[in-house]
């Protein structure tokens, strides 16, 4: 899907499926389960709810860590060049400034140079839930 580039970070760990449907997940760091509804939606609300239930469980868990632990995702690319990403922290993003021809690796590292140089104002969980709905929607 996306590539994240930097240090890892907890991830959502998907532990059951039903007609694949997510009915069920755990964190990746402390294998601790995720509070997920009973109520079985469709894959997509499944997904967002899983997304919802880990943001919940870092709130409480990890803060620190994933402030400390911030990275860049590549959410855009033209061709093989990567042209927007964003810090998965915060949600702040960067360009490739549009009208220039650029190699992969000089585009990579514009983006790298502008994450660098940002300072996280991390999300609340709205904006979160916000941020992954946009995510998964601008894909389909």
């Amino acid at each position: 899907m996306w590539e994240t580039v930097g240090m890892g970070k907890p991830e959502p760990i998907v532990t059951r499926l039903i007609d694949k449907r997510i009915v069920s997940g755990k964190c990746s760091e402390c294998d601790e389960p995720l509070d997920m509804p009973n109520v079985v939606k469709s894959a997509k609300e499944q997904e967002y709810e899983l997304e919802v239930a880990f943001a919940k469980h870092l709130k409480a868990k990890h803060r620190e860590d994933c402030m400390e632990t911030r990275s860049m995702r590549i959410v855009q690319s033209i061709g093989p060049a990567p042209y927007r990403a964003i810090c998965t922290n915060c949600n702040q993003q960067f360009k490739v400034t549009s009208g220039k021809t650029f190699t992969v690796e000089d585009a990579t590292a514009t983006l790298q140079a502008q994450f660098d140089a940002h300072e996280c104002k991390p999300m609340d969980e709205s904006q979160n839930a916000a941020r992954i709905v946009r995510e998964a929607t601008e894909n389909h």
